[in-house]
């Protein structure tokens, strides 16, 4: 809990900060990489979490890695929250930044997980009509799972549209169960 109010303030912080520089959209587009690259590479991930080792060397190897790639200021910041001992929160910053963003800009993830791979053209579709229904920028994130069987499945933060084959059969079973009539 204390974590996540700390990251949070962290990343209003920053958001203010790049807001009034007009530089959010590169911090976001900077933060996307540091977070491809941290996950790309488990020494470098447990580097954040390490208390062993000290945040001079911390500085340098990130300053070494991420100073030719990203803007000053999101290397100015990483340097930052390493020299206040942060750096074990760099993904929760980095998620809670994401979030407020998002919301600021109107934009939303959409998680659309179906059985197989659809065409470019039902993507559009798929993405007009929600978008058309959360009067939002959707954010999509297709996903092939073969254990949905066939249909769809739409997450929108918490909620859930599932119209999937699996579902509607373990619906079916569960009636059958309880003894519910099928119409």
């Amino acid at each position: 809990m204390i974590e996540s109010k700390v990251s949070l303030r962290y990343a209003k912080s920053l958001l203010d900060t790049t807001d009034s520089l007009a530089s959010s959209d590169l911090v976001l587009k900077d933060f996307d990489y540091i977070l491809k690259i941290i996950k790309s590479s488990k020494e470098l991930a447990s580097l954040f979490r390490s208390p062993i080792i000290q945040n001079w060397k911390k500085k340098k190897i990130l300053k070494e890695i991420f100073e030719p790639t990203i803007s000053k200021l999101t290397l100015d910041f990483l340097m930052l929250i390493t020299e206040k001992h942060r750096e074990i929160l760099i993904f929760s910053i980095i998620q809670q930044y994401i979030n407020l963003y998002n919301i600021k800009n109107n934009r939303i993830v959409v998680k659309i997980t179906t059985a197989k791979e659809i065409d470019e053209i039902l993507k559009t579709k798929i993405l007009q009509k929600i978008q058309q229904m959360l009067n939002k920028v959707v954010l999509p994130q297709f996903v092939t799972d073969a254990t949905i069987k066939g249909g769809i499945q739409i997450q929108v933060e918490d909620w859930v549209y599932d119209a999937s084959i699996a579902h509607q059969l373990e619906v079916l079973r569960q009636n059958l169960i309880e003894g519910k009539s099928i119409n």
